[in-house]
C-alpha cells in the first residue's frame, strides 16, 4: 500500500487493473499526489504486475486468485482512512472499477470514479449514495480532477 500521510484532508485510494501496479497506475499515482491527495494504491494482486501482452494470464490470475472479494478490504480500508482524512475518493480501472462501484454505498468515501469497469453490470442492486463519474475504454480522458 503506497501512502504518505501529509494532506490530513483528502485521500485517493487508486485501484488497478487485472495487469496489477504497472507505470500506468504509477502514473495516476503521481498525478494524483501532484494535486495534493495522499495517495493509496493496494496491490489486490499480492504480486508483480503483468505486462500487457499477458493478458489472458492476468484475467484468469485476478479471477482465480483475487476476484472481487477484495471489495471488502478496500471498504474496510475506507473506514480506516476516513479516521484521519475529511474526504476519501477511489479511482479505479477496470476490476478495480468494479471495486470502486462497490464501495460506492459507503457512506464515508466522498466520491468514486470508475474507469472502463464491465463487470459494473454484476452488482447492479447497488444503491448509490455518493458522486460517481464513470469513464468508458473509449474515453480518452481517465485522469479526473477534483475541486
Amino acid at each position: 500500500m503506497d501512502g504518505i500521510l501529509k494532506s490530513k484532508t483528502k485521500a485517493m485510494i487508486i485501484l488497478h487493473e487485472i495487469y496489477g501496479i504497472n507505470e500506468f497506475i504509477w502514473e495516476q499515482c503521481k498525478q494524483y499526489r501532484q494535486m495534493g491527495f495522499d495517495v493509496f494504491c493496494p496491490n489486490m494482486l499480492d504480486r508483480n504486475p503483468f505486462p500487457y501482452t499477458e493478458s489472458e494470464e492476468a484475467y484468469r490470475y485476478y479471477f482465480q486468485n483475487v476476484g472481487f472479494k477484495q471489495y471488502a478490504e478496500i471498504d474496510a480500508f475506507v473506514h480506516v482512512l476516513k479516521e484521519r482524512y475529511d474526504k476519501v475518493f477511489i479511482i479505479g480501472f477496470s476490476v478495480g472499477a468494479t471495486v470502486a462501484w462497490r464501495c460506492s454505498e459507503n457512506p464515508l468515501c466522498s466520491g468514486i470514479i470508475a474507469c472502463y469497469g464491465s463487470r459494473i453490470r454484476d452488482y447492479m442492486n447497488i444503491t448509490i449514495i455518493l458522486i460517481t463519474d464513470f469513464r468508458s475504454i473509449y474515453d480518452k480522458k481517465y485522469f479526473i480532477r477534483f475541486r
